[in-house]
């Protein structure tokens, strides 16, 4: 009798360990996941206040956006990231790639470089890097897009973790006021 009590104890632990993902492993996956968050958002914002700086007044948004997938065969878990999409429009001549790069530069990221286009990259562009984050302006359709983010992990979440973090859609970090 008592050895089959444990064993439903055993059970009942093991399947709300299963709903809640090891409860208390969830909790901090999403902590570092808006830790995360947190270091694009900022990374961002200053990237994109050094370009203001160096080019003026120009149209676009950026945005940062929670991406996930399935982790495992039953779509149950599901591995999160944050990263960063966008469009500024600024003509991408190869003079204005050398003016981002100033203005990455001079807003301090750690390591600024230029790109052409290869298997990996679709267009020629610039990167700023400060740790494993990065911010990246690519040349595509007479535009710059902007991409990056934050480390190479993901985080394994659940699936109501994952609705409530992606409710609010693009988390929209600059957007070009509208013109009068």
């Amino acid at each position: 009798m008592l050895i089959k009590g444990v064993a439903a104890l055993a059970l009942v632990a093991v399947l709300s360990g299963c709903s809640t993902f090891g409860g208390g492993k969830e909790a901090a996956a999403i902590a570092e996941l808006q830790e995360r968050r947190d270091t694009v958002r900022t990374m961002a914002s200053r990237a994109v206040a050094a370009l203001e700086a160096e080019f003026g007044e120009f149209e676009g948004r950026v945005s940062g956006v929670y991406t996930f997938s399935n982790n495992d065969l039953h779509g149950r878990p599901r591995a999160a990231n944050y990263s960063l999409r966008g469009r500024i429009e600024v003509d991408p001549s190869d003079e204005n790639l050398e003016r981002a790069m100033r203005a990455l530069a001079a807003a301090g990221f750690e390591q600024v470089s230029r790109f052409e286009a290869s298997e990996e990259t679709a267009g020629d562009g610039v990167t700023g890097r400060e740790g494993d984050a990065g911010v990246t302006l690519l040349r595509h359709q007479g535009a710059l897009v902007v991409s990056g983010g934050a480390g190479s992990g993901r985080f394994v979440i659940g699936r109501e973790a994952a609705r409530e973090l992606s409710l609010g859609g693009p988390d929209v970090i600059w957007e070009a006021p509208p013109r009068d």
